[in-house]
């Protein structure tokens, strides 16, 4: 359980902070780093050290993946 601030070296305890800090949502937070983490095959410890935009340009280019691959199976059936 997050234990607030830690002044000490690694990360630990950080988990997007600056993204807590702006009062994103929590559950948002942890939904990006299940599709990183699952989907992606980035490290949970990878997804922590992202900051916010890294995080969002990695999800949009799954999305765009996902995308194309959705295309390409309709123009297959098609």
């Amino acid at each position: 359980m997050w234990g607030g601030i830690v002044t000490y070296g690694s990360n630990q305890r950080k988990f997007f902070f600056s993204d807590l800090t702006a009062k994103i949502n929590i559950e948002d937070l942890l939904l990006e780093a299940y599709i990183l983490v699952s989907k992606c095959s980035f490290t949970y410890q990878d997804v922590k050290s992202m900051t916010k935009l890294e995080r969002a340009v990695f999800l949009k280019l799954y999305t765009k993946d996902l995308e194309a691959q959705k295309n390409a199976f309709e123009q297959h059936i098609n």
